[in-house]
């Protein structure tokens, strides 16, 4: 590992953190039952504290959602560096193969900085997995307002924003950052995004690379665009960018840091901070007041307010508590936060993993009813640490492996989902990690968790009742699982 590859450490201690807080915020995650993936805790650039939740590693490449548009923003300011972009710049003048005839004047009239800011003049492109040309229809969605007058979150402006750093490079965004500040700062080289349907990155959600990855870019954001001592992008910009720019008091949130303000596709946050934020708990915290950065990654899609939850432990158990002096070193508490660190799994559900009814339910095949899901038949064929489950659909015979009291790795059955190019299908089933559990004696719930370039989580509960079954599911993703939506039921086949 070369120097621009390794992350420094020192204790907490050293930074005056405590190892006890940390474990403490570990432990009110869990209590919470905030899925987490990984996280990452530094303090004067140096890594205090570093945890995966088993199976994730430091090198798993996860999808990062809309922190993303942090690394679009990146880009932008890199070209600003190179004289190749003003802020002041029309967005269409970039594009006229989208412009209308006559095109309005308050869509002609958006600059670089309205889709920095967030600020474009209409509700939104739409960028659903229905439309193909994504830059089409964030041209042509009609105004309602004036440009860079209010905050409305609009990925289709981080996509464009996207677009242009690739149409005048001639690749892609994360290809044009390489040299300038990825490959200096030791980002991995299989790092990538996912492509719109019309070809270009996915910049507003698409970046896929690692947690420790995203904990370099944020590093260089907090140094005001140094790394090790070496400017890769001008501190102007960095100031600017994570500067508040615009109110987003228009559009309230749930949790307590959101109503701060926006940079250039960063948020603000308390203590002046602002954070690189995607779905899931996707995020990058920056207090430069406090030279302290938390990066974590996560899957909270089916909690409610889940960032908010995130953000008060970590508040209340170490940001509230830190102090600017170095601490006595606790060789034993650091050695039991190392410990803790060294032993994280993926949270399970809450439930038991057998129940007197599996003997009842084992083997037995169930007839169903005309569901809006479209499936036909159930069946659970139970092991000592694991149930196969098997069912019929649209698409024929499906059959998906849980743990009983622990994750299995196995691919969802459906095929059809978008792999690295929205509406191009992958060629097999996402990778998910399943766990079955009782709720109730009679009552079996499968969590379903994709781990793949797309993340969500699908939720079925049954419920027996002598010789029927009655469904329930749930899903919490983008664009995927809506299949299996709703309620079902059925009887045991004679």
């Amino acid at each position: 590992m070369n120097e621009a590859e390794s992350l420094l450490k020192m204790s907490p201690e050293s930074a005056g953190i405590s190892s006890a807080h940390i474990m403490e915020l570990i432990s009110e995650l869990a209590d919470q039952q905030i899925n987490m993936h990984g996280f990452i805790m530094i303090r004067h650039n140096h890594v205090i504290a570093e945890g995966y939740w088993k199976p994730f590693d430091e090198h798993f490449m996860h999808r990062m959602y809309s922190s993303s548009k942090s690394f679009v923003s990146t880009a932008i300011g890199l070209m600003i560096d190179e004289g190749k972009l003003s802020l002041s710049d029309k967005i269409a003048d970039y594009f006229p193969e989208y412009q209308p005839e006559h095109i309005d004047p308050r869509i002609a009239g958006m600059t670089i900085r309205n889709l920095l800011t967030m600020a474009t003049a209409n509700d939104g492109a739409n960028y659903s997995q229905f439309t193909e040309d994504w830059n089409n229809s964030f041209f042509n969605t009609p105004a309602n307002h004036l440009p860079g007058t209010f905050f409305h979150y609009d990925t289709g402006g981080s996509n464009c924003l996207a677009a242009l750093v690739e149409k005048l490079n001639g690749m892609p965004f994360l290809e044009y950052m390489r040299p300038r500040i990825l490959d200096p700062i030791g980002f991995s080289k299989d790092a990538f995004c996912i492509q719109n349907p019309d070809g270009y990155s996915f910049g507003g959600s698409g970046v896929i690379c690692t947690t420790r990855d995203l904990a370099r870019l944020a590093l260089v954001w907090l140094n005001k665009g140094k790394y090790k001592g070496r400017q890769l992008i001008s501190e102007q910009y960095i100031t600017e960018a994570s500067s508040k720019q615009i109110d987003t008091d228009v559009r309230p949130f749930a949790d307590f840091n959101r109503n701060s303000g926006y940079g250039y596709q960063v948020w603000m946050m308390r203590d002046h901070g602002f954070a690189f934020r995607g779905m899931g708990s996707q995020l990058a915290i920056c207090l430069p007041d406090r030279d302290f950065l938390f990066v974590c990654t996560a899957d909270t899609q089916s909690k409610p307010c889940g960032d908010g939850l995130l953000f008060q432990a970590l508040w209340r158990c170490v940001i509230n508590r830190m102090t600017d002096q170095t601490l006595p070193e606790e060789p034993a508490c650091h050695a039991a936060l190392e410990s803790q660190l060294a032993n994280l799994e993926v949270l399970l559900p809450e439930g038991a993993p057998s129940s007197p009814f599996a003997a009842a339910v084992n083997g037995k095949t169930y007839v169903m009813k005309p569901n809006r899901m479209g499936i036909t038949r159930v069946k659970f064929d139970f092991d000592a640490d694991h149930v196969l489950f098997s069912y019929t659909n649209e698409q024929g015979d499906k059959q998906l492996k849980l743990g009983l009291g622990q994750y299995i790795m196995d691919r969802f059955p459906q095929t059809g989902y978008s792999g690295r190019k929205i509406n191009v299908p992958s060629d097999q089933g996402y990778q998910c990690l399943n766990a079955a559990t009782w709720v109730e004696n009679h009552k079996l719930q499968l969590t379903i968790n994709a781990v793949d370039l797309y993340f969500g989580n699908l939720t079925a509960i049954f419920s027996f009742q002598e010789n029927a079954v009655s469904v329930y599911m749930v899903p919490h993703a983008e664009w995927f699982f809506t299949e299996y939506n709703g309620f079902a039921a059925g009887y045991a086949q004679s």
